[in-house]
C-alpha cells in the first residue's frame, strides 16, 4: 500500500501541476501504474536477496529512492537559487541527499508506529495533488475565456458579413520553400506548387517565417504582434531553448498562445465562430474541439523531474537515436491529416476556424514517399543531417499527396471555405544553429526562415495576398477578409536576434527586412 501511494504521488502531482495543459488523465495513469509494476519487480527481487528484512523495512528504502527521484526538479532550482547553475554539481547534492533519505527510512522501519505513520504520509502525499487536481479541473471547466483587445484596432469590430466563411490553417512542421528544397534537399516540389495554384491559391515564392522556432513563430503569427526582446544569443547549441528564457522565452507560455489563447482565436470567437484544433501539442479550454495526442509529450515532462539527462552526461553516453519511432506500444506517435479530416466535425457547426498542425514533413520518420510506413530503423544522428535526407523529402512527397486530398475534400463540401497552407519554420540540415550568426551564409538564412507558404481566400480579398508576406500579417489579412475592419501591416521581419527596434550605424541589428510589401 505504501509503495503504490507513494509511486503514483508523482504522477497525481504531475497532472496537477499540468492542469492547466489538460494532459490526458488515463495516459498519465499509465505510465503511473508502470511505474508501480517496475518498482514492485524491484521490491520482489530484493526481497528475495535480502530475505530478512521485511517487507516494510524495503518498502520504505524504494519509496524514499522515489521521492528523492521526482524531486530532482526542485534540487536543481534551489542550486539555481543558491547560485550554482552547474546541473553536474546539484545531480551530486541529490545523489548525497537520496543516500541520507534512504538510511533514515532502513532507521525508520525500526519504529513499532511506522507502519501507520507510513500509510498516513503516503496517503496525505497521494491525496493532496489529487483533490487539487480535481479542483483545478472543475475550475478550468466553469472558466470562460473573454475576447482580448487585438493590436491596432481602437474601435469595436463592425462590419461582419452575414455569411462568414469557415477557415482552415494547415501548418506541416519544418516545411521548407520550393526553392530551398531544391538548393538544399535536391527536390523538385514544383509539381505540388502547381497542383495548389490550379486550385487557386496564391503560392507565395518569397515567403519567410517570422521567427526560427515552432512556437515563437506561430504566437507571433496568431496573437498578430512581435515579440518584444525575444533574442536567440550567439553560437546557441542544442541547449537554444534554455538560453532563450533569460531572455524572455517561455516555451509554455508561447506554447499556449499557439494552440488557442491568443488574439486571432479570440477575435474569431466573438463573430461566433468554433474553434476546431488537431494535430499536435494537446487540449486546451479554448477550444470548442480537439483531436490530439498530446500524450506523446508526457514520457519527455516526466523524464524532466528526474536526473535522467545528467546521468547520461556524466557517463558520456551518446547514443543512436531512433528517429523513426512510428509508433508507441503500438499507436501511433502523431494524428496524421487523413486521420485528422475523417474525425473533424461536419458542416453542421459553422462557421468554424481548425487549426491542423501536422509533425509531418518534420521527424521522426515514419512514412515513405508512397505514405507506406517505414518498417526498418532510422539511425540517425539528428532530425536534419544529410544522412536523413531521402528520409525527409520522402515525408515531404507523402505530406504533399494528404495536403491535396484533404484541400480536394475540403472544397467539395465547403467551396466557400478560406484555406491557408503555411508552414511554422524551415530545416537546419545547412547547421545554421550551431553557426554564430555573425558567420551565417545567406544559404544558411534561406533554409531556416523560407517556408512553404499558399493561400486561398475568398475572391474579394486574395488582392491583399503579396508575395513576400509574412506569418504576422497573414492573420490580419485573414481577419480583414472576415470582418472588413482594415488592420494596418506590419513591416515583414524576419528576426534573427532581437524583437526590437534598436540600430546601429544605421542598420537593423540581426534582422531582414523585407521591402517589397505593401
Amino acid at each position: 500500500m505504501v509503495l503504490l501511494l507513494v509511486a503514483a504521488w508523482p504522477f497525481a502531482n504531475f497532472m496537477y501541476v499540468n492542469a492547466d495543459v489538460a494532459f490526458e488523465f488515463w495516459h498519465v495513469v499509465g505510465y503511473g501504474a508502470g511505474t508501480f509494476v517496475f518498482f514492485l519487480a524491484v521490491f520482489s527481487a530484493v526481497k528475495l536477496i535480502f530475505r530478512r528484512k521485511t517487507s516494510l523495512h524495503i518498502s520504505l528504502i524504494l519509496c524514499a529512492f522515489i521521492i528523492a527521484l521526482f524531486n530532482f526538479d526542485n534540487i536543481l532550482l534551489l542550486g539555481e537559487e543558491a547560485g550554482n547553475i552547474r546541473q553536474r554539481y546539484s545531480g551530486l547534492v541529490w545523489v548525497v541527499l537520496t543516500i541520507l533519505l534512504m538510511w533514515a527510512a532502513s532507521r525508520f522501519a525500526n519504529l513499532s508506529k511506522a507502519w501507520a505513520i507510513s500509510v498516513t504520509a503516503a496517503a496525505v502525499m497521494f491525496v493532496v495533488p489529487t483533490v487539487g487536481y480535481v479542483v483545478q479541473e472543475l475550475a478550468y471547466a466553469s472558466q470562460s475565456a473573454a475576447p482580448s483587445s487585438e493590436p491596432g484596432i481602437s474601435k469595436p469590430l463592425a462590419g461582419v458579413p452575414e455569411v462568414r466563411p469557415n477557415i482552415y490553417i494547415i501548418v506541416p512542421d519544418s516545411y521548407p520553400r520550393a526553392d530551398v528544397l531544391r538548393s538544399v534537399y535536391g527536390f523538385d516540389n514544383s509539381k505540388f506548387e502547381a497542383q495548389l495554384r490550379a486550385r487557386g491559391f496564391k503560392v507565395s515564392d518569397k515567403s519567410y517565417a517570422n521567427y526560427y522556432t515552432t512556437f515563437l513563430s506561430m504566437s507571433s503569427m496568431f496573437n498578430m504582434e512581435y515579440h518584444d526582446k525575444i533574442m536567440r544569443p550567439e553560437g546557441a547549441t542544442a541547449n537554444m531553448l534554455e538560453t532563450l528564457g533569460a531572455f524572455g522565452y517561455s516555451e509554455k507560455k508561447h506554447e499556449n498562445v499557439t494552440i488557442g489563447n491568443s488574439n486571432f482565436v479570440n477575435a474569431l470567437k466573438s463573430y461566433g465562430y468554433k474553434y476546431v484544433f488537431s494535430g499536435v501539442f494537446h487540449c486546451d479550454d479554448s477550444m470548442d474541439y480537439c483531436f490530439a495526442r498530446s500524450w506523446i509529450f508526457i514520457p519527455q515532462n516526466l523524464s524532466l523531474l528526474t536526473p535522467f539527462d545528467v546521468i547520461r552526461s556524466f557517463a558520456k553516453w551518446h547514443f543512436n537515436w531512433d528517429i523513426s519511432v512510428p509508433a508507441l506500444m503500438g499507436t501511433p506517435l502523431y494524428l496524421e491529416l487523413p486521420e485528422i479530416m475523417a474525425s473533424r466535425p461536419g458542416m453542421e457547426i459553422s462557421p468554424f476556424y481548425m487549426y491542423a498542425h501536422l509533425m509531418l514533413p518534420h521527424a521522426p520518420y515514419r512514412f515513405h514517399a508512397d505514405c507506406s510506413e517505414i518498417k526498418e530503423e532510422v539511425f540517425v544522428r539528428d532530425a536534419f543531417v544529410k544522412d536523413a535526407i531521402p528520409y525527409f523529402t520522402g515525408q515531404v512527397e507523402c505530406l504533399n499527396s494528404q495536403v491535396i486530398a484533404a484541400i480536394d475534400e475540403i472544397e467539395a463540401q465547403d467551396p466557400g471555405a478560406n484555406i491557408i497552407v503555411q508552414a511554422d519554420t524551415g530545416t537546419i540540415v545547412l547547421d545554421a544553429f550551431h553557426t554564430p550568426i555573425a558567420e551565417w551564409r545567406d544559404e544558411q538564412f534561406e533554409e531556416a526562415y523560407a517556408i512553404l507558404s499558399a493561400v486561398k481566400l475568398s475572391d474579394s480579398c486574395m488582392d491583399d495576398i503579396y508575395d513576400s508576406y509574412t506569418p504576422v500579417n497573414l492573420t490580419r489579412i485573414v481577419l480583414t477578409c472576415i470582418d472588413g475592419v482594415e488592420r494596418p501591416r506590419l513591416p515583414d521581419i524576419s528576426y534573427m536576434v532581437n524583437g526590437t527596434w534598436e540600430l546601429e550605424d544605421g542598420q537593423p541589428i540581426g534582422k531582414v527586412v523585407h521591402r517589397d510589401g505593401p
